[in-house]
């Protein structure tokens, strides 16, 4: 088995796109402190790319081109968000 290292506190769901892997990360409940971090299996480099703003209880993630789609379960979670909801980020728009 090969490993990678990865120095980010509660990584969760994983989703490969375009020979990436998007990775969600945080488990900041009432705060901002959450991402999405990208792996390039290539070069073995994985770094934070996107601040999921309003994202608190990450289930699910899906991206393509030009949206970045988030499940958020905010009501299992009692988060900031009490409600599970889908997050749309544009990802021109999203904070990097």
């Amino acid at each position: 088995m090969e490993a990678v290292e990865v120095d980010m506190a509660d990584q969760d769901m994983i989703y490969m796109y375009d020979g990436l892997i998007y990775i969600t990360v945080g488990a900041d409940y009432c705060g901002e402190e959450n991402y999405c971090a990208v792996f390039d299996p290539a070069s073995k480099e994985i770094r934070i790319q996107y601040r999921l703003n309003q994202s608190y209880a990450i289930e699910g993630i899906y991206v393509d081109d030009i949206r970045i789609y988030v499940v958020n379960d905010g009501a299992f979670h009692n988060t900031t968000i009490p409600r599970t909801y889908v997050s749309i980020y544009y990802r021109e728009n999203i904070q990097e």
